[in-house]
């Protein structure tokens, strides 16, 4: 069974305040103006509050120019779509302070091994076997350094980049040479990095579990109850004790799935 939509989520709330479904995210009527003020801050605090599995993000941060002025090394901007952070990789000492990301850590993006083939295609790639090139965290824009190839040792910009290719800008020439020679490619010392993990906020309904759509509706109508019905006591009850529940399993989803190095059983993989 597929997930609600926006709207579906809307109705699921206006039906648990007994009101009536509305058609449209753009209905003027007061039940539809209700769902609009309610949604994103609704939806804002649920993401924030628990560890989503489905919601958390991978990626590569760039550090700033400028450095803190005390107590770390180096800052990063966070992602626009950022909501909590979960994780610097080799660093368990960071702080988040308004929009950066502040950490004594810092790489250099570089690979090595002998997995690595040059193909002059126009535009010429690099290809990785191992499929290291992302992990590794190059970028598109990076100028990077190869060394130990036999025919293309030098400078070059990278156009594009996935786990196992980087494409280089139109002006950049290979010959082609097949894997086997131990060669290293690094950007330069100026691209730091560090790889976050984190939270990030989406409206896309499709990424929700079960659980998480039920505490969301539930939220959105307690917000909405006293506007619309006036708090009918015994929907106030039935909506509160209805979250109590699932707050509770929400947290103890949370214990179990984010227990370290802890063994998952069939029954938390299969619990929404």
């Amino acid at each position: 069974m597929s997930n609600p939509d926006k709207l579906g989520i809307y109705n699921l709330a206006l039906n648990t305040c007994g009101e009536d479904e509305i058609y449209s995210l753009s209905e003027t009527s007061k039940p539809g103006r209700l769902c609009n003020r309610f949604w994103e801050p609704t939806l804002r605090a649920l993401i924030r509050d628990y560890v989503w599995n489905e919601l958390k993000v991978q990626t590569v941060l760039d550090a700033d120019a400028a450095k803190p002025l005390f107590n770390f090394d180096r800052s990063y901007s966070l992602p626009s779509d950022f909501i909590r952070a979960m994780n610097v990789e080799d660093d368990d000492i960071y702080e988040v302070i308004g929009t950066k990301l502040y950490t004594n850590y810092g790489f250099t993006p570089t690979i090595n091994g002998i997995t690595f083939a040059f193909v002059d295609s126009g535009p010429d790639t690099i290809t990785d076997s191992d499929s290291g090139f992302l992990r590794a965290g190059f970028k598109a824009g990076d100028t990077i350094t190869v060394q130990g190839s036999a025919s293309n040792d030098g400078d070059y910009t990278i156009d594009s980049v996935v786990a196992g290719t980087i494409t280089l800008d139109a002006g950049d020439a290979l010959t082609t040479e097949a894997a086997g020679s131990s060669v290293n490619i690094s950007a330069s010392e100026d691209d730091i990095r560090v790889k976050f993990q984190y939270i990030m906020f989406s409206e896309d309904t499709t990424l929700f579990s079960s659980l998480f759509i039920e505490l969301l509706y539930f939220s959105l109508a307690s917000k909405m109850l006293i506007p619309l019905t006036g708090g009918d006591p015994n929907l106030t009850t039935y909506i509160e004790n209805k979250l109590s529940i699932l707050k509770s399993r929400a947290f103890s989803i949370n214990a179990l799935d984010n227990e370290p190095n802890s063994s998952r059983s069939s029954w938390i993989d299969a619990r929404r």
